[in-house]
């Protein structure tokens, strides 16, 4: 029972662990913002987990070596300045915004299994 109730917690490490990535790197090219010939870098990591999701294993059978967040420099940045520099401080500011609500969500998911875990540990 308790395996099934929280099948889906090494997930949501990897997720918080990549949005901890994600912050890191948004500041990191917030930090570039004027750098010339600085190159935005961004955090690959749903695309993986919806191809892990989609093959249709449970959560606890999921390989999370393949669920590991990878930082890139995406090639369709093509948008440059005439420092050849292509960070969009309004773009990075609300990537952080966004970024810092996921990190919310899955904190508070994480603190609700602990509370179901120990509801459960109290009722026996």
């Amino acid at each position: 029972m308790i395996e099934t109730m929280f099948s889906h917690s090494n997930i949501l490490e990897r997720a918080l662990d990549a949005a901890q990535t994600r912050d890191k790197v948004i500041s990191h090219n917030i930090v570039h913002v004027d750098t010339p010939g600085y190159k935005k870098k961004q955090v690959a990591f749903e695309e993986y987990l919806q191809k892990a999701l989609d093959s249709n294993e449970r959560p606890s059978q999921i390989d999370l070596s393949s669920l590991s967040p990878k930082v890139i420099q995406p090639m369709d940045s093509t948008r440059y300045r005439k420092d050849e520099n292509n960070v969009d401080i309004d773009v990075e500011t609300v990537e952080q915004i966004k970024n810092y609500l996921r990190y919310q969500a899955l904190s508070d998911q994480v603190s609700h299994d602990i509370k179901r875990f120990r509801t459960v540990l109290n009722a026996r």
